[in-house]
């Protein structure tokens, strides 16, 4: 019997836990709820975990000699209220599980309960995160260094994907995610009245002429978002004060550190021309996702003898949103890939991914340990 077809038993299962989970949902850095489920049903199949940082659970399945393997989900909701009219809708006022970390959980709970029926498959190790945070400040980190990735040879995650039909999968080889940095800058000038311009230094206008040249930046690789601008306090007073914030996106480490200083010197350049002073803040986010290609294609294999070649899907172009498990791959090699839900868009108060594909996923779970680990 295939990986596929123990998963498929388990789809009645799977769906009670989805519901559970997303009527129940936690804001990042808050899932002590949420972790102490997954402990019970761990304890349940009787797989040994641990608690290796305030709610980040990380649980073992040993199996003989060989190497050691992770399979990592992300456990946080967001701070959405939920418009899906759902039975089984969030009744945590104001939370809703809006980017599917409940179908990553769930899954990722199955994926244990098809290995452990596999368990003459395979020699090796699994390790299963159930990461928090990740819609915060990140949970990736806090749990490496907790030693979650000790002894770990290769990481694989997944992500829903809207975009995809139900049940697909989608692997990108190389850059996958970008990596994120955040920015704000607080140009400083002079206020006067409106009648007396030769009286101000117009922090207004410096603002409006650096967001103008940073927008003007190359786009190869990079994308830069101002998102935000507050400047003056009156209709007819010039702005002696100016704030802005934005995001920016880049693919690749050269890339990223060339945009930041790209950024930073464009900003101080036409303040200074303005003859304003200006202070920046440039904060380091994810890392964003480069994928091993030997690891895309182990999943790739696997997807295809699962599912048929045409439900598989080599995305040819990277996308610009920002993940932390990124992370995980600068400690090990590894694979980070889409899984259809077809429809809807993440992060909205309507969205409602097709449960159908929970068993699809934790059988792709379960069959990348297989393939990794195979005798």
């Amino acid at each position: 019997m295939s990986v596929l077809d123990t998963a498929k038993r388990y789809q009645p299962l799977l769906t009670e836990w989805r519901h559970t989970l997303h009527a129940h949902p936690e804001l990042s850095g808050k899932e002590y709820h949420t972790a102490e489920w997954i402990e019970g049903k761990l304890r349940e199949m009787s797989v040994p975990s641990v608690r290796m940082t305030e709610t980040g659970v990380v649980a073992t399945l040993a199996n003989g000699p060989g190497k050691t393997v992770a399979l990592r989900a992300d456990i946080d909701a967001l701070p959405v209220t939920e418009k899906t009219g759902l039975p089984f809708a969030s009744q945590n006022e104001g939370v809703m599980h809006a980017c599917g970390h409940d179908i990553h959980t769930t899954s990722l709970l199955g994926a244990v309960k098809v290995l452990l029926e596999h368990r003459g498959d395979f020699s090796g190790t699994v390790k299963f995160l159930f990461q928090p945070h990740e819609e915060g400040s990140g949970g990736a980190k806090p749990l490496i260094a907790a030693g979650a990735l000790q002894g770990v040879d290769a990481t694989f995650g997944f992500h829903v994907a809207p975009d995809l039909p139900t049940g697909t999968v989608g692997v990108k080889y190389g850059k996958f995610y970008a990596a994120s940095n955040p920015f704000a800058f607080t140009v400083t000038g002079k206020s006067a009245h409106a009648a007396r311009p030769q009286e101000a230094v117009d922090a207004l206008k410096a603002a409006v002429d650096i967001v103008t040249a940073l927008n003007a930046l190359p786009k190869e690789d990079r994308v830069l978002s101002v998102c935000t601008l507050h400047a003056g306090t009156a209709e007819n007073v010039i702005a002696g004060r100016a704030e802005v914030k934005g995001a920016l996106r880049t693919l690749g480490k050269e890339k990223r550190l060339e945009s930041v200083k790209l950024v930073r010197d464009t900003i101080q350049r036409i303040s200074d021309e303005h003859h304003t002073k200006v202070d920046i803040t440039i904060r380091d986010s994810n890392i964003g996702i480069t994928n091993h290609d030997a690891s895309v294609a182990l999943v790739q294999t696997v997807a295809e003898d699962l599912l048929g070649n045409d439900r598989v899907t080599v995305i040819e172009r990277p996308l610009m949103i920002s993940e932390d498990f990124g992370y995980y791959l600068e400690q090990t090699e590894g694979c980070f890939y889409h899984i259809g839900v077809g429809g809807g868009a993440l992060h909205a108060a309507d969205f409602c991914p097709d449960e159908a594909m929970l068993s699809t996923a934790a059988a792709m779970h379960a069959g990348v340990v297989l393939k990794y680990l195979e005798k």
